[in-house]
């Protein structure tokens, strides 16, 4: 009888899912099991550079949401390296290359830019089934050339990898926000080589590895030399133009969120120009740090001489909601990932904490509340059930010895062509509040009797 009761309920439930099939529903069999795990790296990609996994490669400010991997490695002359993969679970994905010397990117490719295989599907495009357990597969081409000037000279799904003078290439790998209960890789694990020599002859994915030169060191740390962030973060330098460094130095009040427009701009108007009036007023786009050319960055450098803690809060841009296994990518959206991280500074380039779209509670006008402080200075109301994300401040500050400095950032990433208050519409320096809007992250110091006095709904009473 226990067999037949048992039966029964299995041909119950595989008659529920025949019908909720061809009903046109999506149906995900494995929403609460990680079914597919692989390894975390392999001979071709060094990392994942997830300061959950490997804290020991927390550079360059990583963002929490995201996991990422290197490939360091020299193609045979007159050959292309072919990386064949399968498209992940998950919010986002992309290729680029780098300059070594400068750590910037030199080209891209994201999800959306890569074309699947004959028979497979690109889960990522608008309105696509993205819980699809076959036919992910894709193919891209790396070549050991520069990038046709001309943008409709490219050959699709190829990565232009050439940044200089040497033979040796420099890639990223990127995932961001996979789906729940996947493994890093999003479920599918990482693409392997395959090697087309300029005979033609095709190499599998064993014998592309030995002609590879793959180099499996990780990538270089991009820091500001000790003694030069020693005598911007004394003063010393400001003082040579006859300003000593106010209070909390480099830190203002209010902090206010300026888009990165490169590295070097944006230090040096931190520490000099916004004291002299003296900050490029038309700088040039060119990050580095290992950026991803698909997102554009805003920074404050905050102190706890003005307060205990800092409160953020501007207007949540809608994008695709995937966390959950979300049956099909939502198109209707701002952009396509937001964030928010504590980081210490360009002496150490380290994350601290972090925060994505999704994870952030979003109040009844769209707007989002975030607190930053140390944990023992976190208010009682600065909960998830407050409609509050806490954030930490980090731990030794900007990690060269000053513990009340952090400093803040801000992505975005690949917005929606009709929605004009993206971080990457912002040309001029000091233009960002007249881009963004309410989109524009506004920041205070407050106390921590202040902001617990707010209530269990503190939002409300925040400007």
């Amino acid at each position: 009888m226990k067999n037949l009761f048992f039966k029964r309920l299995t041909m119950k439930l595989m008659i529920t899912v025949l019908t909720i099939a061809a009903l046109g529903l999506q149906v995900d069999l494995y929403a609460d099991t990680c079914k597919d795990k692989f390894p975390n790296n392999t001979p071709l990609w060094a990392g994942p550079y997830d300061i959950f996994i490997n804290p020991e490669l927390n550079i360059a400010y990583p963002d929490t949401g995201a996991a990422y991997w290197s490939l360091k490695c020299t193609i045979p002359k007159g050959a292309k390296l072919e990386l064949v993969g399968k498209y992940a679970h998950a919010r986002y994905l992309s290729i680029n290359s780098y300059d070594a010397v400068l750590g910037a990117p030199t080209d891209s490719l994201n999800d959306v830019q890569i074309v699947p295989d004959p028979g497979s599907e690109n889960p990522f495009l608008p309105g696509a089934n993205r819980n699809s357990g076959h036919n992910r597969n894709f193919t891209v081409t790396i070549l050991n050339e520069f990038s046709p000037e001309d943008p409709s000279q490219r050959e699709p799904n190829t990565l232009y990898a050439k940044a200089g003078d040497e033979d040796e290439l420099v890639l990223a790998w990127r995932i961001y926000v996979t789906d729940k209960k996947r493994d890093i890789t999003g479920g599918v694990g990482l693409p392997e080589p395959r090697v087309i020599l300029a005979s033609g002859e095709v190499l599998d994915a064993e014998a592309s590895y030995a002609v590879l030169s793959i180099d499996p060191t990780t990538l270089p740390v991009m820091l500001m030399d000790p003694q030069t962030y020693y005598a911007l973060r004394e003063g010393l330098v400001l003082a040579q133009y006859g300003v000593i460094a106010p209070p909390n130095y480099p830190a203002t009040n209010p902090p206010v969120f300026k888009k990165v427009f490169n590295v070097n701009e944006s230090v040096s108007c931190s520490f000099v120009g916004q004291f002299l009036g003296m900050c490029n007023p038309a700088p040039e786009y060119s990050v580095g740090q290992w950026a991803n050319l698909d997102n554009q960055y805003m920074s404050v450098t905050v102190n706890r001489g003005y307060g205990e803690i800092v409160v953020i809060r501007g207007k949540a841009p809608v994008t695709p909601e995937t966390y959950r296994r979300v049956p099909f990518m939502q198109g209707d959206v701002d952009m396509r990932y937001w964030s928010i991280t504590t980081n210490e500074s360009i002496a150490t380039t380290k994350v601290a904490d972090g925060i994505y779209d999704e994870q952030a509670p979003i109040d009844e006008n769209g707007y989002y509340t975030i607190v930053v402080s140390l944990p023992a200075d976190r208010p009682q109301n600065a909960q998830i059930r407050n409609g509050v994300t806490w954030l930490e401040w980090p731990e030794n500050g900007d990690g060269a010895g000053h513990l009340d400095d952090a400093n803040l950032m801000i992505r975005n990433m690949l917005p929606s062509s009709d929605f004009e208050h993206a971080v990457q519409n912002v040309t001029q320096p000091g233009d960002e509040s007249a881009v963004l809007g309410p989109y524009m992250p506004v920041c205070q110091y407050m106390s921590i009797e202040d902001f617990e006095a707010l209530g269990q709904r503190p939002w409300k009473y925040l400007p």
